[in-house]
């Protein structure tokens, strides 16, 4: 009988396990009980056998018709659709079935058979790897590019979890709430830095995406790099990718927060504080936040990086500025599907790698053209799929910028900005009134009481530890 896959090049066979393909097809013929669990793991392109993918998409179409399944129904559908013979006839199907007691280990035989199918792949991969790169015409970058979409694939069978119990998990919520009751601490997730902003949101979530979204000039970069900044001072793991910046550009805005110097000042190397600068140096020394420029960068080598830092490193926040530089699915036919690819990817990393990922990105021009200039979620460019991802959306807007210059009470309002919450999937929504220095590197928040103060930015590491941190919010 012919088989889906053919021995390579050296003799040797690819893996397979006809007599565990048998019983599986047998249970299912014999148990119409198990196919649910069935079709939740296998595929008709799994099997080695030609005529056992034959006869598993015949009992699929046979299920999903809401047909009963058996040899009889069976037998009659292959005999219509002109391939009982290919199979081997009912004398085949009645071997199937007579091997087979029960269904008891169906799961178990079902992983067997992917488990082989997957190994097969990967021997297919390597193959047309090792073919592709003997092609002096094709460009290394379309091959890595090749790679990683044939394995982000593959790995993505790999990824199914068990359901569980609502007993199990309403144990498990008890166990964290006894912890969190022990603890003093009042933030339970990342700090961003900004206290108000850190009331609503409880820290950044491990599993969540947060999209800091914008129009140009509003400091959205500025205020990303300054959540990885403070993650990463107050022990929080970061990793920062910038598709726009290089990796000194980023350092020069990091030193800015830290010091307080005017960036243009940084950039010429004028009006320096030494002392300042030998400060910062000796404490980032040791501060756990890492830096990627690649100026391209697609969905499949974005979760391959993640994942190898989160293995590395331990990291807990991703930032990535920002979201329409990344490469998505090219094979979308619009720009909404592969905006679309790129943060239903974002999403699927922060759950699979247990981290935070804060992805900056921009608005389109409608917000320009309403008088308040003040963005909606449907402002999001090119995709509502990036409204459903994510679980936080947060819109940074200078007044400054969108012609605001004084409140209605003649306050200045030039080096302030908000910061609306317009989504907050799991918390509440809010907007924030924030003060942000003149070349937007520091952000901080401002009451009624310190309005027209000076509103400290950032905290300092050496004097505000995460627990002092923690007790201290002000809820």
């Amino acid at each position: 009988m012919k088989r889906t896959d053919t021995s390579d090049s050296l003799g040797k066979v690819p893996p397979h396990a006809i007599e565990i393909e048998e019983a599986v097809l047998g249970a299912m013929i014999l148990d119409s009980a198990c196919l649910d669990e069935v079709f939740q793991i296998l595929s008709g392109k799994m099997f080695y056998m030609e005529r056992h993918k034959s006869i598993f998409e015949a009992v699929e179409v046979l299920y999903k018709a809401k047909n009963t399944v058996d040899s009889i129904t069976l037998y009659t559908y292959l005999r219509d659709c002109g391939t009982l013979d290919a199979i081997g006839g009912l004398m085949y199907l009645n071997k199937l079935t007579s091997k087979i007691i029960s269904s008891a280990n169906i799961r178990e035989h079902c992983l067997i058979v992917k488990q082989k199918y997957i190994q097969r792949e990967m021997i297919r991969i390597g193959s047309e790897l090792e073919k592709r790169g003997f092609d002096p015409y094709l460009d290394v970058k379309d091959l890595i590019e090749y790679a990683e979409k044939e394995l982000y694939d593959l790995g993505g069978m790999t990824d199914s979890k068990e359901a569980k119990s609502i007993g199990f998990l309403l144990n498990t919520i008890a166990d964290l709430i006894a912890k969190r009751e022990k603890s003093e601490a009042r933030l339970v997730g990342i700090p961003s830095g900004i206290t108000e902003l850190d009331r609503i949101t409880l820290g950044w979530q491990p599993g969540d995406l947060i999209i800091i979204a914008s129009r140009p000039s509003m400091g959205k970069s500025a205020l990303g790099i300054q959540f990885a900044k403070v993650a990463a001072q107050m022990e929080h793991p970061a990793l920062l990718f910038s598709l726009e910046m290089t990796d000194i550009q980023l350092g020069e805005r990091y030193l800015s927060t830290e010091t307080g110097a005017d960036t243009y000042d940084i950039k010429q190397g004028r009006n320096i504080d030494w002392h300042k600068i030998e400060s910062s140096l000796n404490s980032n020394r040791n501060v756990p936040l890492w830096i990627d420029d690649s100026p391209h960068m697609n969905i499949y080598e974005f979760r391959s990086k993640v994942r190898k830092a989160k293995k590395k490193y331990g990291i807990e926040l991703v930032i990535c500025d920002y979201l329409s530089l990344f490469t998505g699915d090219e094979s979308k036919d619009n720009m909404s599907e592969k905006y679309g690819s790129i943060s239903k990817m974002f999403k699927s990393v922060a759950k699979e790698c247990e981290v935070a990922v804060i992805a900056l990105a921009q608005l389109n021009r409608s917000t320009e053209m309403r008088a308040s200039q003040l963005p909606k979620l449907s402002d999001l460019r090119n995709s509502g799929e990036i409204e459903q991802d994510a679980d936080i959306v947060i819109f940074p807007v200078r007044y400054k910028v969108i012609g605001i210059d004084h409140d209605d009470k003649g306050r200045d309002l030039s080096e302030m900005a908000r910061i609306d919450i317009a989504k907050n999937r799991n918390g509440r929504l809010g907007i924030l009134n924030i003060r942000v220095s003149h070349d937007c590197m520091q952000w901080g928040i401002a009451t009624d009481e310190d309005y027209f103060g000076e509103v400290e930015t950032q905290y300092n590491p050496e004097e505000f530890t995460e627990s002092k941190a923690q007790k201290e919010l002000p809820y």
